[in-house]
């Protein structure tokens, strides 16, 4: 992306690098749940939810518990080397202790890198290619180019190409959202 977008987004601090700058733990939880990909990820959810007339919920996005979440301080968030820590304790009893207490999550990663390989790869592409000009205000236009390219999604170490996936699939996210808004 463009430093001077990143600036304007208030993701430099005049470094010559351009990262994030999050003063505290709190304001990076804010900005997480705040993100409007996540808007557009519910918007996505529900459409497709209510194609087959299910109603989605999604309860960790409750305002209240979001604003019960921000208000915890963060090693009751993260103590002794677990995540959600407050949310484990919580769960005593109501869980079962192997799974209250297991430390991985379901890697969706597998189907989500072969539903790029296979066909997703090619929409990305198309969404980004028909936005090029709106998108070419946002981003470095050669380093997008190297983003996309298909070796970033069949080549290298598993964790590299689910990464390359993301990305893609971040970049097309991003280029659709423009295409709606500007």
């Amino acid at each position: 992306l463009k430093e001077d977008f990143l600036s304007s987004c208030g993701y430099c601090d005049g470094a010559a690098e351009c990262t994030p700058v999050f003063t505290t733990a709190r304001n990076a939880h804010v900005d997480s749940v705040t993100s409007p990909v996540i808007t557009d990820i519910m918007e996505t959810l529900s459409h497709a939810s209510a194609a087959f007339n299910i109603q989605g919920r999604y309860p960790f996005f409750d305002r209240r518990l979001l604003e019960f979440c921000i208000g915890v301080p963060v090693e009751q968030k993260l103590t002794g080397g677990w995540t959600r820590f407050l949310l484990r304790e919580a769960m005593k009893g109501v869980l079962p202790e192997k799974i209250r207490l297991r430390r991985d999550k379901a890697n969706l990663g597998v189907n989500f890198l072969k539903g790029m390989v296979d066909s997703d790869y090619q929409i990305a592409l198309q969404i980004v290619r028909r936005n090029r000009d709106l998108l070419s205000e946002f981003f470095i236009m050669e380093r997008l180019d190297d983003l996309l390219a298909i070796d970033n999604v069949i080549s290298g170490s598993y964790s590299q190409r689910i990464d390359g996936a993301l990305r893609i699939f971040s970049i097309a996210m991003f280029s659709l959202w423009v295409e709606r808004h500007f």
